[in-house]
């Protein structure tokens, strides 16, 4: 029972995956039955709202000083501006100064290119494709990032990455791009559907229930998809990586899942267990998305995979299963819930993650923000395994100003472990701006010699950057290109 069930949620998760593997979709299919017409009517909806919203450049400008508490040793000041284009396309300038002088850096990044620009190393500047972004940072990252020791400050680091992560500007965008190519598949395969089912009004609401063969064909058509789609398989790894998987666990764990033998024994399972396959759309009545489940039933045991956002202001994701073990039924429900709420007239967003078994439930705070007379506060989990309960919580706090288009968020302290030190940080977001051009000129990081490599050094050790740069720093090979 358990080994079936572990293929099944397997299948299943590869099918919910698959939800941004058939992202390169065009405008729907025109279908004539009725499920199809409302699904492209979702679909249309839905999409085409999304797109309007988020075609907008975004212009952001980060300031930090050092402080007497903050004390970061030789660290100044800095200043970053940001802008992200339409597309996803992002440049930035970022100047810092050190108590032995200036030292500024461009970026300049797409979906598959990356080039930097320094004084620190010279005129030229140096690109490389994000695919080769491993190499890239094995081969030099060595360079100026000693091993680090386990400490309070790397784990807030990490825990900062990892909700920077989940909620990165452009991953709502892509998410919404998966669902859609993902309702577009389900579309088509509804066709053969053995049953189907629509409520309208103020709410709406459409039931897909596949049988065997249509099951297949849907499976067949969302690995296909998502086997070549290295944006969601990037996307997905990296949000693996955020909750606490290494790179390589990551990487393994999306090869399971995409493999022939996953997709060898969801047929074998369709093909030898009774069982209903139902896919469920909700919709308000302007048609827009507002819930999706996934579910695989077989006797007693049943998965589902769930996007809910039916109740205003809330959206939980999540998956619940109930299975039968030895004549006892379990239920239990693994969710992240993400809520804005108004509390004693204060601004709450609150992201948190829910687990039920049975009649026990636990919920944990991964972040929780509020906003009040033009104060703010910020909390977010560390786990740190050296402490009893297994985390801590960072409270960061101060001062939030609107004005247009503008939005400027000064941060003044940082609480944690019953210790407050000061900061003085400025972060201010802008709608509008103009994407400066990529540069056309910059050479492939991975095609420079090694006389070439020397000189970039030279510069980097006469610029500020120098005193940070090990004295007995590793040898490092790099192949004469012609």
């Amino acid at each position: 029972m358990r080994t079936r069930l572990l293929s099944v949620i397997s299948l299943l998760l590869a099918t919910v995956l698959v939800l941004g593997a058939l992202f390169t979709s065009c405008s729907p299919k025109k279908k004539a039955s009725k499920v199809t017409q409302y699904l492209d009517k979702i679909i249309e909806a839905t999409f085409e709202n999304l797109s309007t919203k988020n075609s907008q450049v975004t212009t952001s400008k980060l300031t930090i000083n050092n402080t007497a508490d903050l004390g970061i040793p030789h660290f100044v000041g800095s200043q970053t501006t940001i802008i992200t284009g339409k597309n996803g396309e992002r440049v930035s300038n970022t100047e810092i100064t050190l108590d032995s002088g200036k030292l500024d850096l461009s970026l300049y990044t797409s979906d598959s290119t990356v080039i930097i620009g320094s004084s620190a190393i010279g005129s030229s500047k140096y690109g490389f494709e994000a695919e080769n972004a491993d190499t890239i940072i094995g081969l030099f990252g060595s360079m100026f990032i000693p091993s680090a020791p386990d400490s309070s400050a790397n784990g807030i680091l990490g825990s900062m990455n990892g909700i920077g992560t989940l909620l990165e500007g452009n991953n709502p965008e892509r998410v919404y791009t998966i669902l859609e190519k993902y309702m577009e598949i389900v579309s088509d395969a509804a066709q053969s559907a053995c049953k189907s089912n629509i409520k309208s009004g103020d709410e709406i609401t459409v039931v897909v229930e596949f049988n065997t063969s249509s099951t297949k064909k849907l499976i067949k058509d969302v690995f296909a998809s998502l086997k070549q789609d290295d944006e969601l398989k990037t996307l997905l790894e990296t949000t693996l990586i955020s909750s606490g998987m290494t790179e390589e666990q990551a990487k393994e764990q999306m090869d399971a899942i995409l493999s022939d033998e996953t997709v060898k024994a969801l047929y074998d399972e369709l093909d030898k267990t009774p069982f209903t396959f139902t896919v469920t759309f909700k919709a308000n009545k302007d048609y827009i998305l507002n819930g999706l489940f996934v579910e695989y039933k077989s006797g007693a045991d049943k998965v589902c995979f769930f996007l809910d956002a039916t109740e205003s202001g809330k959206t939980e994701l999540g998956c619940s299963a109930a299975v039968e073990v030895e004549g006892v039924a379990h239920t239990s429900e693994q969710k992240l819930v993400f809520e804005n709420k108004v509390v004693d007239g204060a601004a709450v967003f609150e992201i948190s993650y829910v687990s039920v078994f049975d009649e026990s439930s636990a919920s944990n705070t991964l972040l929780k923000t509020e906003i009040k007379d033009g104060k703010y506060s910020a909390v977010f989990r560390v786990e740190d395994e050296r402490l009893d309960v297994g985390y801590y919580n960072v409270t960061v706090a101060g001062d939030v100003a609107l004005a247009g288009n503008k939005t400027t968020y000064t941060v003044t302290s940082a609480t944690a472990l019953g210790k407050t030190i000061a900061l003085d940080v400025k972060i201010e977001t802008e709608i509008g701006g103009t994407v400066p051009e990529f540069p056309t000129d910059f050479k492939n990081i991975l095609n420079v010699t090694g006389d070439e490599f020397k000189i970039i050094m030279n510069n980097l050790k006469n610029s500020p950057l120098g005193q940070f740069i090990p004295k007995n720093e590793p040898g490092i090979a790099l192949p004469d290109v012609e």
